[in-house]
């Protein structure tokens, strides 16, 4: 196992600041979200904010990449289901579980490049996935279901909808089955 070689004050500064604006995501719009509000939940000062992140942004960029390395973990764990793909399982509950911050990434307000990173991380999670099942869909055709998915995911977070995760779910992997010849 790798040692991290970063002084241990750096990491707990930059955890605390993550941990912050995970908490403040779930309470408030990210916009009305002020550095300093982040720098009070956190308990550091302004300063040290800047040391760590160039900006916003960027600690948002990072939020998500931390949030995306937990769900990309516990995916092997979740039970295989003929036709059905358990990337697209794990995606659906991942973001019904992190409701605020994709709110925020998908909607655009964290910048399309979020949304980029969002989306490549589940068509590669796919991808493996199909691989995996000895299956072979083209690029194009992995490239079409994500950007679909997440379009309809980020539909279901802005509306105020009686359909619940698992029937989002079914219908999604009936959306994404022919696409992918998913068996």
């Amino acid at each position: 196992m790798a040692r991290d070689s970063t002084d241990r004050r750096v990491r707990r500064t930059r955890t605390m600041l993550l941990q912050a604006a995970e908490r403040l995501i779930k309470e408030e719009r990210w916009p009305e979200i002020s550095v300093q509000a982040l720098c009070e939940e956190a308990d550091i000062a302004r300063s040290s904010f800047y040391a760590h992140f160039g900006s916003k942004e960027a600690l948002l960029a990072e939020v998500l990449e931390r949030v995306l390395t937990r769900a990309e973990d516990e995916i092997g764990s979740l039970p295989r289901r003929p036709g059905r793909l358990v990337s697209l399982t794990w995606m659906v509950w991942h973001i019904r579980g992190n409701r605020e911050l994709y709110r925020l990434i998908l909607g655009g307000e964290g910048g399309d490049g979020l949304r980029r990173r969002v989306e490549g991380r589940f068509r590669a999670a796919m991808g493996g996935e199909l691989t995996a099942r000895g299956m072979a869909a083209p690029l194009e055709a992995r490239r079409f279901v994500s950007a679909g998915l997440l379009a309809v995911l980020d539909a279901w977070l802005r509306t105020d909808t009686t359909i619940g995760a698992i029937e989002l779910e079914i219908r999604l992997q009936r959306l994404a089955a022919p696409a992918l010849s998913v068996t």
